[in-house]
């Protein structure tokens, strides 16, 4: 008689149930405890895409007793930047609600002078958690960090922490910065809510303005805080730049309004039917079909 061995793979169940996990939240806030074990066991023997998703769910946790395994993995060099880089906001998302975040953000600060950019970086975006005053003057001396990724995980976390009085610092920034770290605050001043007339002047300036570099990332987020069709004059302008982009996101924007004071703009969208660029033709015709819908354009 003949036996078939059938091979059990601890690894395989392992990988099953945090799969399950990431799956059925749910399930898993019924044993959380039990669950960060195990996540982090599986973590081990993952491929890349389960690793991410494992520690998006350890932040999603957001309990205390995944901060060092976490903060370990942030610096662990045998992983590859992007698991670092999320372990990183992690952090900065569980930092929050720790009832003494103290010794960690003492130690992120610390990283902060590593010689390795990589590192401080992800130091900087862990610290950006809303209320961590701590971590103040550590992040704005890191604007000025020879790296550019690291001045951009800085500007990210300033912006993180809520605190109105760090807008002003961030405006100075933007008119002597790098182009890249100009670009970086573009995308986070519309998070200072109170001040929110002097960031649509900013945006506007830098749309309509001389420094063509920074009028697409200014335009991007400028839906954000201010209404297209209340805005029609800077749309009508952006149509007309020379940077196609621009005409052309300036074009999709003003379709999503489905506004019926587009009809104003049909001379100016007119003529972009026969744009250079193809992009920006087909973005026209749709924007026109919807001016002129007795005129159907393909």
């Amino acid at each position: 008689m003949t036996f078939k061995i059938i091979r059990f793979d601890a690894h395989d169940r392992l990988l099953a149930k945090a799969r399950a996990y990431i799956s059925a939240p749910d399930e898993m806030m019924q044993a959380p405890g039990e669950a960060i074990t195990l996540l982090f066991k599986a973590f081990k023997v993952a491929d890349e895409e389960l690793k991410l998703k494992i520690v998006l769910m350890l932040g999603t946790l957001a309990r205390p007793q995944v901060i060092w395994p976490l903060y370990k993995l942030m610096h662990d060099d045998q992983e590859s930047e992007s698991i670092r880089h999320a372990a990183a906001i992690q952090l900065s998302v569980i930092g929050e609600i720790l009832e003494n975040p103290k010794p960690l953000v003492q130690q992120l600060k610390q990283d902060l002078r590593s010689e390795n950019a990589f590192t401080r970086a992800c130091s900087a975006f862990a610290l950006g958690w809303e209320g961590n005053r701590a971590a103040v003057f550590a992040l704005i001396e890191k604007l000025y960090d020879d790296d550019p990724e690291v001045q951009q995980a800085a500007v990210n976390s300033l912006a993180n922490l809520n605190d109105e009085r760090l807008f002003d610092l961030l405006v100075e920034r933007l008119q002597n910065g790098t182009r890249e770290q100009k670009r970086s605050i573009l995308y986070n001043l519309y998070r200072f809510t109170a001040r929110k007339s002097e960031v649509i002047r900013i945006y506007k300036s830098y749309i309509l303005g001389c420094d063509h570099s920074l009028a697409y990332d200014a335009l991007a987020i400028f839906e954000t805080i201010a209404d297209p069709i209340s805005n029609l004059v800077i749309y009508r302008q952006c149509l007309k730049n020379a940077d196609p982009r621009l005409r052309e996101l300036s074009l999709a924007r003003l379709l999503a309004t489905r506004s019926p004071r587009l009809a104003i703009l049909e001379p100016d969208v007119g003529p972009l039917i026969k744009d250079p660029d193809p992009r920006v033709r087909q973005a026209a015709i749709r924007l026109y079909n919807y001016i002129r819908p007795s005129i159907i354009l393909s």
